[in-house]
Formats: structure tokens, sequence, C-alpha cells
């Protein structure tokens, strides 16, 4: 017959532990990528999350009677490890907390959504939400796959402090197994507990709300604000563009005139030079006729003198 300390020395074996870390690490960032798309949920961004304890499982196997529910028949330690990797539901156990109570059923059935679309990754069809104190929790029983192997693990989605209450209530009243005169006073003080933490989570998601309705006030008003100034700026700049655009187009203007000015010059230069030109012209023509009658008359001398000194 298989005994209690068989199973525990299977579970305590350092490669099997070593294992179930790395399955831990595996599906913990699987449920940090669905928080990531939950970034406008109140939600914490951290994973909390364990390995089932050696003295928690000793005391479940006792409890629970698990050895004879599982049929749990060989004594190898392989078998042993891959029965309570597939049997134990929270082998693995994590837990997301959001802020207020009021989310833990939207985030909840979200979460469950998030995990039928992994194939890595099969979940229990009817989760049970009830439980005995007649409280809601929400938690769900997976199984992560991996080959041929499959490993236990349990979610819990919880409010802060729904999640400070369950330790108190699981630590006092069913982690105990020694009858206890006083544990009806315990249950009627756990259960005042409760009330008292519900009502500060109502107290808090208030506050928590108006303070949210008070910032989106202050983005809107910034908002106005910032898109006043905004305007304000456009028409400053657009009369600075204006101003800046005139008067580049007087330098323009007055570029073209001195261009267009220049041009006249040097035409009336031309034209005065030309008109200087035909004056000398005019002078120099002058003159030609000038030295033509002169030529003519000493042509007429050394004509004379020529007759003159034939004659002789």
């Amino acid at each position: 017959m298989i005994v209690v300390d068989e199973i525990m020395n299977a579970f305590i074996d350092i490669e099997f532990q070593n294992e179930l870390q790395r399955k831990r690490i595996d599906i913990e960032k699987i449920l940090k990528d669905y928080i990531k798309k939950l970034a406008r949920k109140k939600v914490s961004k951290e994973v909390n999350s364990r390995i089932k304890s050696e003295e928690s499982l000793r005391e479940k196997l006792e409890r629970k009677d698990y050895i004879n529910q599982w049929g749990i028949k060989t004594s190898n330690n392989k078998e042993i490890q891959r029965i309570v990797c597939e049997k134990l539901p929270d082998l693995i156990g994590f837990r997301l907390n959001c802020y207020f109570k009021e989310d833990e059923k939207n985030i909840f059935e979200e979460l469950i959504k998030h995990l039928k679309e992994m194939d890595c990754i099969e979940i229990e069809e009817f989760p049970n939400t009830k439980q005995k104190n007649g409280h809601e929790i929400y938690k769900i029983a997976c199984k992560y796959k991996e080959l041929d192997e499959k490993f236990s693990f349990e979610v819990q989605v919880k409010s802060l402090l729904n999640d400070v209450w369950g330790e108190v209530e699981h630590s006092t009243i069913y982690k105990s197994r020694v009858y206890d005169s006083r544990a009806k006073l315990k249950k009627d003080m756990v259960e005042g507990l409760y009330h008292i933490l519900d009502g500060a989570d109502t107290q808090l998601n208030r506050l928590y709300s108006f303070s949210v309705e008070l910032k989106e006030i202050k983005q809107e008003l910034f908002f106005k604000y910032t898109l006043s100034e905004l305007q304000n700026d456009e028409i400053i700049l657009g009369e600075e563009l204006t101003l800046n655009l005139m008067n580049k187009l007087k330098v323009i203007k007055k570029k073209k005139l001195t261009l267009n000015l220049m041009n006249k010059l040097k035409v009336i230069k031309k034209k005065k030079l030309t008109l200087n030109l035909m004056n000398k012209l005019k002078v120099i023509k002058k003159k030609l006729k000038v030295i033509k009658k002169k030529l003519k008359v000493i042509k007429k001398k050394l004509t004379v003198l020529s007759y003159e000194n034939s004659v002789r």
C-alpha cells in the first residue's frame, strides 16, 4: 500500500521541483500578457504565484484522502509525479489582484476567454464560484499542456481587501483540523471582518472613482486650455507668416524695381554712347569736308605751278 511519505519523496525530488518552477514561469508569462490587455482596468500588474508547499500537500493528502481518490498503486517516482501533476488542482497557484471587489467577476470572465484561446491550456468547463461560507470566489482549475505532459494549476481573481480576508479565513478556519471550542466565535469574527472590509472596499472604490473623475476633469480642462492656446498660437503664427511674406514681397518688389532701373540706366547709357558717337562722326565728317576742300585747292595750285614750269 502506498503511503504519504512515498508520494512526498517523489514530490520533493529536486529535478521535479525545478521542472515545476519552469512551468510556473511559463504560465505566469501567459497571465502577464493577459494583464497587459487590461491596461485601462483597475488591476495590479503583478502576478502572485506559488508551487504547492510540502507541508500543504501532506496536509491535503491526509485531509482529502487523495491517495485513494487518485488510485495511486505504484511507488515509481516518475509515475507518482505524473499523477500529482494531473490530479492536484492547485499544484501551481496564481492570483491576480484587482483593486475592488466589483471588478472581480468581469476580469475573471475575460480571463477565461483569454485562456480558451491558448492551445497549450485546458480549462474546466463549469468553475464553481461559490464557497462553503456562501461568498463568491473567482477561481478556475486549468492544465498546462507540454508534449504528453500536463501540469495542473489554479488561477484566482481577488480584490486586494478580499485577498486579505481570504488569507485570514483560510488560516484560522479551513486549515484547522483540531477540535476548537471557539470555532463558531472565530467564524463570527471572520464574517464580521468580511463585512468591515466589504464596506471599506465600497468606500475606497467611491474615492477612487472620484479621483478618476477629478483627473478626467483636469485633463479635459487642460485639453481645452491647450487647444485654445494652440489656436492663439496658430493665429499669431499666421500673422507672423503673413507679415514675413509681405516683407519678402516688398524686398522682391524692390529688387525688381532696382533691376528695372539698372536696365533702364543701361539703355540710357547705351543711347548716350550712341549719341556721342554720332556727334563725333558728324565732327569727323565736317573735318573731312574741310580737308577735301583744302586738297582741291592744293591740287589746283599744283596744276597751275606745273603749267608755268612747262611754259618756261
